[in-house]
């Protein structure tokens, strides 16, 4: 990634959906790197990506882009269930009052459409 580049292009290209992401100043690269190998991947396609893109990775970079992989599945399954909010979501209403804010807002959209 050019030094001269302070984010990764998803993340910029993104708008605010990771508004609220820490900052990962000087690995920016491996978010890059994650959302290419798509976002789920074992060793061996981490293996055939970088053969694949001629690019090098050590140890660290390995087992990072794994751990990402890891987590991210983890909450995949997680966020099966409806009260589940984004992991960099910081939402402190409780279940009910989400629960009647999102009911209030499908009404208006129902009287705005004439139902």
């Amino acid at each position: 990634m050019p030094e001269k580049q302070k984010e990764s292009r998803m993340i910029s290209q993104a708008g605010t959906q990771f508004v609220n992401m820490p900052p990962c100043d000087g690995f920016n690269y491996l978010l890059e790197w994650f959302f290419e190998l798509g976002l789920v991947f074992t060793f061996p396609d981490i293996g055939a990506w970088s053969t694949m893109t001629n690019t090098k990775l050590s140890p660290f970079e390995v087992t990072t882009l794994k751990s990402m992989s890891n987590a991210y599945q983890g909450f995949s399954n997680k966020a099966i269930k409806r009260d589940c909010n984004a992991p960099y979501f910081n939402d402190t209403r409780t279940s009910e009052e989400r629960n009647k804010q999102i009911a209030t807002k499908f009404r208006s959209i129902a009287k705005q459409k004439g139902a």
